[in-house]
């Protein structure tokens, strides 16, 4: 994506479009920042294991931004946030010295899906042991409490045995941070459902989220 800023032919009604910003560094703090300028965004659909997502919210947009370089005093990079008049909340992706160093162009990513983190899960990981007969016998334990992800249906299967019938169903799930998290480990909502993790995908780029497919264990009803 490529959007350039002329400020011989733009800057006149650049400063009617303006507006203040919030820009978060990742390493902390915040800085107010006026006459910030907001170019035409491109939307676009966020990718879940390599495939698009269409659930309702899953829309990623990137926009750049041209910042004036007089108003922060550190360079802003990759991770940086900003949130907007309006309240939406971008991560910076790329950030460069433009315009005879008077302006920073950042190009950032809002993640629609971000918005929608909230559901509350804690992460139990699996140790081995031995039972009391001197088999093995795994033993969950609480690793991580009240992580916020959002959880959305990927797949439902079901099956019918004896009468019998057992569903499956697997679910993508998105979290606000990226921690390490693997087959070892299991998600367990507020209701008390529980997910087994399949597969990770971690943050490839700033701006993206960690995302897991997992399988609800246990979901069992009679015919």
């Amino acid at each position: 994506m490529t959007l350039a800023f002329d400020p011989n032919a733009d800057f006149g009604a650049v400063t009617d479009r303006t507006e203040s910003i919030t820009l978060q560094p990742a390493a902390g703090g915040a800085v107010q920042v006026d006459a910030a300028l907001r170019r035409r965004p491109v939307v676009g659909e966020a990718r879940s294991f390599g495939r698009r997502v269409t659930e309702p919210g899953a829309i990623q947009t990137d926009v750049v931004w041209h910042l004036p370089a007089g108003a922060l005093a550190n360079a802003p990079v990759p991770g940086d946030k900003i949130t907007s008049s309006d309240g939406m909340v971008w991560t910076i992706l790329q950030a460069e010295l433009q315009t005879l160093g008077s302006r920073w162009r950042c190009v950032a990513r809002h993640l629609a899906i971000a918005e929608t983190l909230d559901t509350l899960v804690d992460v139990d990981v699996a140790l081995a042991r031995k039972d009391r007969h001197g088999g093995p016998e795994l033993l969950w334990r609480r690793w991580k409490a009240n992580v916020r992800a959002s959880i959305q249906p990927a797949s439902i299967t079901a099956s019918v045995d004896n009468d019998v019938r057992a569903i499956d169903a697997t679910h993508a799930v998105h979290f606000q941070e990226d921690f390490a998290l693997g087959p070892r480990h299991r998600l367990v909502d507020r209701q008390g459902r529980i997910y087994l993790v399949l597969r990770v995908e971690k943050q490839q780029t700033h701006g993206e989220l960690m995302q897991a497919l997992v399988k609800q264990a246990g979901i069992v009803t009679t015919t």
